[in-house]
């Protein structure tokens, strides 16, 4: 930390001589997680806001995202401590307004810091102003839509995240979006600029289509679906490209990238408060119905959580209609509710004499 400090005011007051990727990561690091002394946070805070080592900001900032995905109890740990500390930085209108987009957009997709999205305010044509990102968050239990200035058509699933601009820049070659949780998309169609769906380190890419994305934080896998047109899915060591009724899935922890034949119209379902299940473990069945009618699952281990089931249900019917016929399928498997709460256990079979 001592020597993270004496960098920062070297390379601030010498002319910044000595700043690399490895020093800013450094700084940016603890300034996320509130360990700078008090003397220095407003020194930072001035450093983050201006537009002096950009690149290395950025990079660092790339290397913190990356690190974080799927660590979210840590990265909210590092939230609390950063709002708890903001007053400290806030120090004039410039950087007040720094800070809040920085709490915001680590509020929005549960990072310290989203990359892409224009935490700081750079002047470059390639980003969008952060003052011009919206956020789009849709409670568990719930669906909601929206239309693009583009003219795109976004359904968001419960319990889902979106951020876009509020206007694409039209200096911009790309159209990026990013997304934690699901959502349908219905691209409008521009060849010059190709519409990118941000997902961590997975990007969706197209420039006209209709598609499905599943990338809820807890779950391993992230599901891209194509029902019409084309799209590519990619990141920095895999990439494939769907036809209609074909599925991607890119595996979180081992960066595998697959491609399935499917019927697409069936994992839309949900945008009309529909449910489909093709031989779905009943780990992932359970975070769907959470999603779907908002309660939480309590799971007893004896529970096996590796079977699996093909189902369809109708928007009509309750989390009841769904538990029963998910405890017939599965000889054994019991519920009670409390409220909201679910748990799930497995009948204890008696012992023969």
């Amino acid at each position: 930390m001592i020597t993270c400090i004496f960098s920062f005011s070297t390379l601030l007051y010498e002319k910044e001589k000595i700043m690399n990727n490895k020093t800013a990561y450094r700084i940016i690091r603890d300034f996320i997680d509130g360990i700078i002394p008090i003397r220095y946070r407003n020194v930072v805070a001035r450093w983050i806001a201006s537009d002096r080592n950009m690149e290395e900001k950025d990079a660092a900032m790339k290397t913190i995202w990356e690190q974080t995905e799927g660590d979210n109890s840590a990265v909210n740990k590092s939230l609390i401590t950063f709002r708890c500390n903001r007053d400290d930085y806030e120090d004039s209108l410039r950087y007040k307004r720094t800070i809040r987009m920085i709490l915001r957009y680590a509020a929005i997709l549960a990072l310290p810091l989203l990359t892409g999205a224009l935490v700081w305010h750079y002047t470059s044509s390639h980003y969008y102003i952060a003052s011009e990102m919206v956020e789009l968050y849709v409670p568990e239990g719930k669906t909601d839509s929206l239309v693009l200035s583009d003219g795109t058509i976004v359904t968001a699933n419960g319990g889902s995240t979106f951020l876009y601009p509020r206007e694409f820049n039209r200096k911009n070659g790309h159209r990026n979006v990013y997304l934690q949780g699901e959502a349908h998309f219905n691209v409008a169609k521009d060849t010059d600029k190709p519409f990118i769906v941000n997902i961590g380190k997975l990007k969706v890419q197209v420039h006209g289509t209709q598609f499905n994305v599943k990338a809820y934080p807890n779950n391993r896998h992230i599901i891209t679906t194509l029902e019409e047109g084309q799209v590519s899915v990619y990141d920095s060591k895999s990439a494939t490209t769907l036809a209609p009724n074909e599925q991607a899935d890119y595996d979180k922890v081992s960066g595998l990238l697959t491609k399935n034949h499917v019927d697409a119209a069936r994992f839309n379902g949900w945008t009309a408060g529909n449910l489909f299940f093709d031989q779905q473990k009943l780990d992932e069945i359970l975070t769907d119905l959470e999603h779907k009618y908002n309660v939480k699952f309590r799971i007893d281990p004896s529970v096996d959580l590796e079977h699996r089931y093909t189902m369809n249900f109708k928007y009509t019917e309750t989390i009841d209609d769904v538990l029963k016929v998910i405890s017939k399928l599965s000889k054994g498997l019991r519920y009670y509710k409390q409220g909201q709460i679910i748990k799930l256990y497995q009948e204890r079979k008696e012992l023969s004499h």
